[in-house]
């Protein structure tokens, strides 16, 4: 299958980390920029932060400051 765009989209652009924390991955180069974010009501979608990593893993650091952000948002 290939996108609009020619190019063939890659698996699991989007994977669900935990309590409600998703990340949106690009790969470009050697590395890959994941962009976290939540769902909240009204059918938003809510973008928290984004980084480049080399490793494939997702740092756990980034998913505690996506749900700290998450809190934030929800505390005004």
């Amino acid at each position: 299958m290939k996108s609009a765009g020619g190019i063939p989209p890659k698996e699991n652009l989007s994977n669900h980390l935990e309590d409600g924390i998703f990340e949106l991955r690009i790969g470009f180069e050697n590395r890959i920029a994941r962009s976290f974010y939540l769902y909240e009501a009204e059918r938003q979608i809510i973008f928290t932060h984004g980084v480049v990593k080399k490793a494939q893993e997702t740092p756990k650091g980034e998913i505690a400051r996506a749900k700290v952000i998450r809190q934030s948002w929800r505390d005004e």
